[in-house]
Formats: C-alpha cells, structure tokens, sequence
C-alpha cells in the first residue's frame, strides 16, 4: 500500500526533523533526506522504519497501524512532544470500537446489546448503567468485537429471538428446557 498523499504531508516533515536532530546528536553534516546521493541518510531511514514497522520502505507499510507507528518513532528521536505516541496507544482500541459501530449499522444490531456485553466484559452489574464503548480498553473491546461476531455467525438479527428473549420456561443458557422436550414425552408411548 504505502502512506497517502496527506499522510505523507505529515510524514515528510517528521523524517526530516528526524534527520536533523540524529545529525546533530552524532555530529553528522546533514544532507537533505531522502536525497539519492546521501547513502548514510537513505541506510539511516530504512533501518529506523525497520525498527518501527519492519519494513524498510513506506510502499510496504499500511496507511492504519504503520503509519502511526513510523510517526511515533520519528518523533521519539526528535524529541519533541508526545502526540502521535499518544494516538498510536489508542489506535487500536479506536479501531476496534469503530468496527463494532459499523457492524451494528451494516446488520442493524441494537448499540444497546453491545453495551451490555460490555458491561459484562468489565466486570459491571447488571444494576451498573450502560458503559459507553470508547471509555473501554483495547483487551475489553476484543472481547465485545468477538461477542458480537458470535452473535451474528449464530443468526442473530433485530426481531430473531435469541435464549434470553425466549419466553420464560421454554430456553436457558445450556439448551433446551421446557416446551419442545415436554412435548416430546407426550407422544412417546411409555
């Protein structure tokens, strides 16, 4: 894949700053990076994308995770601020969270259900409000993603009646109780 082209606006920028200051810390003359005729800064790059994403040029990396990633690390050897380190702790959780909107927009599932598998997930009970699903943490929203997916794979819909909508006495968790078993016994013989 590699960065677009508004990544790289803030991409660019950072490698340079980033050149400068390892430049300045090991007493180097810079030379404009990404030039061709600056092996040292070229072999420098590579190896310091390596580092942060294992791949040694940014036509490999993804537009999502590398990116921040490449940033973070950039930005840690100029050493100036923490933002994108900050954005690549929570991108995943974000990610994820997003994710789990847009498969309750795509199959029409209540938001609802999956705050209360969040809430489950954390441990809450049930007399607990619902949590909202960006205070939750990377670990937590795997957990509800998976959930969800469950849900779906088994044929769950708006207006399908899963175990805990079934009418009382007929379901529970471990399988079937009730109705369809009583019937059964009434029309064997013995």
């Amino acid at each position: 894949m590699s960065f677009s082209k508004k990544q790289q606006g803030y991409y660019r920028p950072m490698v340079t700053a980033a050149w400068e200051r390892h430049c300045q810390m090991n007493g180097i003359k810079p030379a404009p990076p990404f030039a061709d005729d600056d092996e040292r800064c070229r072999t420098w790059y590579e190896d310091e994308l390596e580092n942060a994403t294992g791949k040694r040029t940014s036509k490999d990396c993804d537009m999502k995770r590398d990116f921040e990633e490449a940033m973070a690390h950039f930005e840690s050897i100029v050493g100036e601020g923490t933002y994108w380190f900050e954005r690549l702790y929570g991108a995943d959780a974000r990610r994820i969270a997003h994710n789990i909107r847009e498969l309750c927009q795509e199959f029409d599932v209540d938001e609802d259900y999956m705050r209360r598998i969040a809430r489950r997930a954390a441990g809450l009970g049930f007399d607990d409000p619902l949590p909202e699903l960006h205070l939750f943490t990377y670990d937590q929203l795997r957990t509800i993603m998976g959930e969800l997916k469950r849900f779906l794979r088994r044929g769950g819909r708006p207006h399908v009646r899963q175990w805990f909508q079934a009418p009382r006495g007929n379901f529970h968790r471990g399988g079937i109780r009730g109705g369809i078993a009583k019937s059964k016994q009434e029309h064997m013989p013995f």
